[in-house]
């Protein structure tokens, strides 16, 4: 199990205590590599997994085949629903030079190379968009107790396409930049503003670096500020919280220049 994933499953077991994780939504499952670890951390639960990049959508069916608690949409997540552009990362090539696959840096934004680690060739095609809320809808989902965003800059357009339904989430661990990977990407501290405003907590990172991290954030909603310190502190991700975001706040210069 990755380590990002590993931390999200013993910080969530902590939060929710007694009770089971009942739905977890995936949103970018890449080749649903992490949808295979939901199912056995979470055996209760019913997961819902998107992916629409044709490249690893084979990966993902055989993956999931025969799990009748996954549901894989083929669609890409976004704040409406429709025709949108995508662009697949056809290669990537790192700075030392070498190319290489990197399907999982495919997104809805074109690549922005200014602070990338690697050049990415990308190519353009159109593919369906869902929103979370109308997911909600369609698949009586009451809540979401866990949702999982890793989809390249498009982050905070899922969210906001959830619209009211976002009070029924419960726990989310995102991918956030704190430099642009993507062309008119939201960054981290935009991310992080829209969803104090509606009622979350940033509680910390499972993974940092300079350039990105996965944040996870508690809707106040349902879970106690003591019920959350006393998760986040089994876990020491109030450790991380601060430690990284006192490096994040360090670099609010190089942000500044963006």
């Amino acid at each position: 199990m990755e380590r990002n994933l590993e931390r999200l499953v013993n910080f969530a077991e902590s939060l929710f205590r007694n009770r089971p994780v009942k739905v977890v939504v995936e949103v970018g499952a890449r080749d649903c590599r992490e949808t295979l670890g939901f199912r056995a951390s979470f055996p209760q639960a019913r997961i819902v997994t998107f992916e629409c990049n044709p490249r690893t959508l084979p990966q993902c069916r055989a993956a999931i085949a025969g799990m009748r608690e996954a549901t894989l949409i083929e669609k890409a997540v976004s704040d409406r629903a429709g025709t949108v552009r995508f662009h697949p990362v056809e290669t990537a090539r790192s700075a030392a030079g070498e190319t290489h696959a990197n399907p999982g840096a495919s997104s809805l934004f074109r690549a922005d190379d200014r602070f990338a680690l690697e050049r990415y060739e990308q190519s353009s095609i159109w593919v369906e968009a869902i929103t979370l809320a109308e997911v909600m809808s369609t698949y009586q989902l009451p809540g979401i107790d866990l949702l999982w965003m890793d989809i390249q800059g498009a982050e905070l357009l899922a969210l906001k396409g959830l619209g009211e339904r976002l009070a029924d989430v419960k726990l989310i661990h995102c991918e956030v930049e704190f430099v642009p990977a993507y062309v008119g990407q939201p960054l981290f501290p935009e991310i992080a503003r829209f969803l104090k405003r509606h009622g979350f907590a940033f509680i910390g990172f499972t993974i940092y670096s300079k350039h990105s991290g996965d944040a996870v954030f508690v809707n106040l909603r349902h879970f106690s500020r003591l019920a959350i310190a006393f998760a986040a502190w089994q876990n020491r991700l109030l450790a991380w919280k601060r430690l990284q975001w006192m490096r994040h706040r360090a670099k609010r210069s190089l942000l500044g220049r963006v």
